[in-house]
């Protein structure tokens, strides 16, 4: 908040946008500084100390009424601003808006956010749900940054991943005896360890017979994939995680959005039908003059046996995203909050986007491109240049990686995490707090192990690599959920105890107390740079950071036997707003009692 009115203020006096604002590294040389001298001496090749001094003596002619006094160090132009009036502002604003505190303007665009679009084959394990709890962090963060947001799960029920498994419930029946999910992945597991180029071929015929939905195992096939995906939403709903529509790859197909995108593609000059070499018959997005130094820069969209790639169906998948198409889909209810959508639906208000975001893993960068390529290649300049694969790492075990085939998921699931986290998450209060309840235990247990998966996934920046590690996975100390979920508790029984009507006067001299409320005003700023940025790990690094200021506020500081204790109470009760805010930014459900 203050940043941004600097930012604005010193705009005027420089008439620039590119200005930063930071935080100096000694209190004793301001609230804030800003570097901007450098750029302005850099363009006009002068001296930035003398530009600094320049534009602090514009400043001063007419000084704001919330800045104390502007100075300057060397090239740096220091703020130091009106603590009394600063902090009323920024305690206030906290309290008016309370659990709205953070939100942003309405932009009046929708964004699409496509995540988890796991096979329908196996269980979800750590690996995939990551990409189930980094979408659903970026969608709240949009949300709260003033986007419309629409969730959607793609659900590639015609792939030759699902087709394998399903040959195994032709060949061995659909005797599931425990989680519908988990007993496809073993299955799944079964068919592979016996796989040879007969059954292999086998399965690329059921795999074209499915596409047909009138063929004699379309219904079946159906039916398993839907059991499958109930399976998975099961288990993402306990990690609070929805979504507004299932979109399926069949849907995609059968309503024939893929035909008209086909079409489209034809006419492109850089897809042709190739008709010698190894990709004989097969139709060849030709890209080597975009991707000059690739060694295979051309991607096939149809294959020579007439079957489209993942590729072509994701290129078909975005153009509806985006409203592009003439044909579109029809949606029936899943769920009390979902939809899906179906051949014997009804229209509904889906797709259309403005800007579209895919959360697929980062070895899918180049199909992604491709994508994105081909919009532009259609002509949809603006659409391509709106479409963003948010990439991000695979999470790996110690000595090994997550295999469908090899089953290596086993005892990693998601499943498996959450219920070995509760389990944790109790004996630990049993330790702690042995005089709560069972009730209160399984409550509050529940809750710091969703959080903990769910924070000590997002904490992580998307790009990092994730080992993944029981005492990581669950980790109660340090950088983690229940540190955020302490402070938190720690503010709401502070203010429990505290009785009578609070009036503060603002006045906040010591530095624990300005160092606390420079955090507290800045929620908005880094919930606008995640949105941008897509990058949702900032809010867990903002709310460790708010959790730290407001610790080491509190074990400095006297709270309910000071004599500021009104002003104090008014801190704590703003930093349990703002604690608060971060943890539905990030699906963790804030806690009164640890």
């Amino acid at each position: 908040m203050m940043k941004k009115y600097l930012k604005d203020y010193l705009k005027k006096i420089t008439g620039r946008d590119d200005i930063i604002i930071d935080m100096p590294p000694n209190p004793n040389m301001g609230d804030y500084s800003s570097a901007v001298a450098f750029q302005i001496a850099k363009e006009r090749g002068d001296n930035p100390v003398n530009v600094a001094k320049g534009i602090v003596a514009e400043c001063n002619k007419c000084l704001p009424e919330r800045i104390d006094k502007i100075t300057t160090m060397g090239p740096y132009i220091n703020f130091f601003i009106n603590t009394e009036l600063y902090a009323k502002s920024v305690l206030q604003m906290i309290f008016e808006q309370d659990e709205s505190y953070g939100m942003l303007e309405s932009k009046n665009q929708r964004v699409i956010v496509e995540h988890t679009s796991v096979n329908p084959n196996k269980p979800l394990h750590m690996g995939a749900a990551r990409n189930s709890i980094l979408g659903d962090c970026i969608a709240r963060v949009l949300r709260v940054a003033g986007y419309e947001v629409e969730v959607e799960n793609y659900i590639d029920d015609l792939g030759i991943q699902f087709a394998e498994v399903f040959w195994g419930i032709i060949k061995e029946g659909d005797n599931a005896d425990e989680k519908y999910d988990h007993f496809l992945g073993k299955l799944y597991i079964r068919v592979h360890e016996q796989m040879n180029p007969e059954i292999e071929e086998d399965i690329k015929k059921l795999n074209k017979e499915l596409e047909d939905p009138s063929s004699k195992n379309a219904k079946l096939a159906r039916s398993v994939v839907e059991r499958c995906v109930a399976s998975h939403l099961e288990s993402l709903n306990a990690l609070n995680i929805g979504y507004d529509v299932l979109v399926w790859e069949s849907g995609i197909v059968h309503a024939g959005l893929f035909d008209e995108t086909f079409r489209r593609l034809r006419k492109s000059k850089d897809i042709v039908l190739e008709k010698d070499g190894p990709l004989e018959g097969c139709l060849v997005m030709k890209l080597g003059r975009i991707f000059p130094n690739m060694k295979n820069p051309d991607k096939v969209l149809i294959r020579s046996d007439g079957t489209p790639t993942y590729t072509a169906k994701d290129i078909a998948l975005q153009m509806w995203k985006f409203g592009l198409l003439d044909k579109d889909l029809k949606y029936r209810k899943w769920d009390e909050n979902t939809m899906t959508s179906s051949l014997d639906g009804e229209a509904f208000d889906f797709g259309n986007a403005d800007i579209v975001i895919n959360v697929i893993g980062s070895e899918q960068s180049y199909p992604q491109e491709v994508v994105k390529l081909s919009l532009k290649l259609l002509g949809y300049d603006k659409q391509s240049e709106n479409s963003f694969h948010m990439a991000y790492e695979f999470v790996t075990l110690p000595n090994d990686s997550f295999s469908g085939r090899r089953g290596t998921w086993i005892g990693y699931t998601l499943d498996d995490v959450i219920n070995a986290g509760r389990e944790k998450a109790i004996d630990e209060l049993d330790r702690r707090r042995p005089e709560l309840s069972d009730i209160m235990k399984q409550k509050i247990g529940n809750a710091l192990a969703i959080g903990s998966i769910r924070y000590n996934i997002v904490r992580y920046a998307p790009e990092k690599k994730i080992v993944f590690r029981w005492e990581d996975a669950l980790n109660f100390e340090g950088d983690s959920c229940p540190y955020i979920e302490y402070a938190h508790a720690r503010c709401c029984s502070i203010l429990k105890r505290a009785k009578g009507k609070r009036t503060p006067s603002y006045r906040y001299e010591h530095q624990k107390e300005r160092e606390l409320i420079k955090t507290l005003s800045q929620l908005s700023g880094v919930v606008e740079l995640a949105a941008r940025d897509k990058r949702p790990h900032y809010i867990t690094k903002y709310a460790n950071e708010t959790a730290i200021a407001f610790n080491s506020f509190y074990n400095e500081l006297p709270v309910l036997k000071s004599e500021q204790v009104d002003d104090r109470l008014a801190l704590v009760d703003a930093t349990r707003i703002v604690l608060a805010n971060c943890m539905r930014l990030i699906g963790i459900e804030p806690l009164e009692e640890m």
